[in-house]
C-alpha cells in the first residue's frame, strides 16, 4: 500500500491543449501534473529563455572591455599603429605628437615629440617596421621622426598647403602625401628626394592608401572620387564614381582584391573590385557618416567607425554587419588594425585613444554586460 500519494488534479480543458506527464518518483510516491502545450512551450523558449542566455551581439550597449585607454584631453585628429603593434602614435588639434611603444617587458611607454612646425600636425603614418613616424603638418611639410630616439630626421617640403594624409608603401621605401592643393607627392625615403607628383583630383586630396604589393595607390578627394594610380609610371589608371560628398577614407584589403571607401553623409561604405574597377557592394548602416575604417589581416572583416562613436564589424563575404559597440563620445576620428597581431586602436572627439583586443571584439562568443 502506498504510504504517500500526491495528486494534482488538472483543470478541465481540452486534451489537445495539454498533455499529461506522470513520473514515478519511487515505489511509494507517484506524482501527476500537467504542462502547457508544446506550442506554448516553444513560444516561451524563443521569446523569454533565449534572450536571457543568448543576447544579441549587435546591441551597442554590450561593449567589450578595452585593454588600455590614453586620455589626451583634446580632440584627436590622427592615429596610426605599426604592423607589429609595438608602436602607436596620435596627434591632437594644436597639440604635440604622442608616441607609444610596447615590448615584452614594457607596456606602452609614452614619449611626447615637440611641436616644431607652425600650426602643428594634422595627419600621421608609421612605417611598417614602426621606426619612422611621418607627420603631415599644417605648413605643407612632412616631418620624419625616429621613434626610437624621438629625433626629427628631416622635413620634406610638399608645398605650402596643409598635409591631409600620408601613407608608407608596404616595403617602407616610399612615402605618399597629399594636401589641399589637389596634388599627391611620392617621396623616395632612401634619398629623401621627390619621386613623382600625381595630378588628377579637382580639389583637396583627403585620403591615401597603398595596395599590398606597393604598386598601386588609392586616393580619395573633395571631388567625390576615388582614384587608382600606377606608382611606377606615375599615371592614373581608374576613376571610381559613386560618392555624393568628400571622401573621408580609403583602404585596401590585405589580399589586394578590394578598396573600401567612405564619404561624408554617404550612409554607407563602398567596396570596389580592384580588377574590375567597379563597385562590388555597399555596406549600409543606420548612420549618416562612416568616418574611418580598416580591414583585418585575413581580409574577412572590415572595421568601421562613425559619427556617433560606434565601431562596427562587417563580414566582407556576406556584406552583413557582424557586431557593433560604442567606443567614443562623438566622432571616431581614427581607427587602425595591426597587420600581424590582433590589436585594434581607436581615437575620438572625446580625446581618448583606446586599445582593443580584436579577438574579443570580433569573436563569436556572446558578451554580457
Amino acid at each position: 500500500m502506498d504510504m504517500f500519494r500526491l495528486s494534482v488534479k488538472p483543470r478541465k480543458v481540452a486534451n489537445k491543449d495539454v498533455f499529461r506527464v506522470s513520473c514515478l518518483i519511487s515505489r511509494f510516491t507517484h506524482f501527476k501534473f500537467y504542462l502547457p502545450s508544446p506550442f506554448l512551450l516553444a513560444i516561451i523558449l524563443i521569446f523569454v529563455v533565449l534572450p536571457l542566455v543568448w543576447p544579441e551581439s549587435d546591441d551597442p550597449s554590450l561593449s567589450p572591455t578595452t585593454q588600455t585607454v590614453f586620455n589626451l584631453a583634446v580632440d584627436v585628429t590622427s592615429l596610426t599603429i605599426s604592423a607589429d603593434a609595438e608602436h602607436m602614435a596620435a596627434t591632437c588639434r594644436d597639440g604635440p605628437l604622442w608616441v607609444w611603444f610596447q615590448g615584452r617587458e614594457v607596456k606602452w611607454s609614452e614619449t611626447l615629440l615637440p611641436e616644431h612646425r607652425p600650426g602643428g600636425t594634422r595627419s600621421l603614418a608609421l612605417s611598417p617596421d614602426g621606426m619612422t613616424l611621418a607627420a603631415g603638418n599644417v605648413d605643407g611639410t612632412v616631418s620624419l621622426w625616429d621613434t626610437a630616439t624621438g629625433k626629427n630626421r628631416v622635413d620634406l617640403r610638399a608645398g605650402n598647403e596643409m598635409i591631409l594624409a600620408a601613407a608608407f608603401s608596404p616595403d617602407g621605401a616610399r612615402l605618399a602625401c597629399c594636401s589641399t592643393d589637389s596634388r599627391i607627392h611620392i617621396w623616395d625615403l632612401a634619398t629623401h628626394l621627390l619621386h613623382s607628383t600625381l595630378e588628377g583630383h579637382w580639389g583637396p586630396v583627403t585620403a591615401l592608401a597603398f595596395a599590398p604589393d606597393g604598386r598601386v595607390l588609392a586616393s580619395g578627394g573633395e571631388d567625390k572620387t576615388v582614384r587608382l594610380w600606377d606608382i611606377e609610371n606615375a599615371r592614373e589608371i581608374a576613376v571610381l564614381h559613386g560618392h555624393n560628398d568628400v571622401v573621408l577614407a580609403v583602404t585596401f584589403s590585405p589580399d589586394g582584391e578590394l578598396v573600401a571607401s567612405t564619404a561624408l553623409s554617404d550612409r554607407g561604405v563602398q567596396l570596389w573590385d580592384v580588377q574590375k574597377k567597379e563597385c562590388r557592394a555597399i555596406l549600409c548602416g543606420a548612420v549618416a557618416t562612416f568616418t574611418c575604417m580598416a580591414f583585418t589581416r585575413d581580409s574577412h572583416i572590415l572595421v568601421t567607425g562613425d559619427e556617433h562613436g560606434v565601431v562596427r564589424l562587417w563580414n566582407v563575404g556576406s556584406f552583413k554587419q557582424k557586431t557593433m559597440f560604442p567606443a567614443h563620445e562623438g566622432w571616431v576620428k581614427g581607427l587602425a588594425v595591426s597587420s600581424t597581431t590582433e590589436t585594434l586602436v581607436t581615437a575620438g572627439n572625446d580625446g581618448l585613444v583606446k586599445v582593443w583586443d580584436l579577438a574579443e571584439v570580433s569573436g563569436d562568443r556572446r558578451r554580457r554586460q
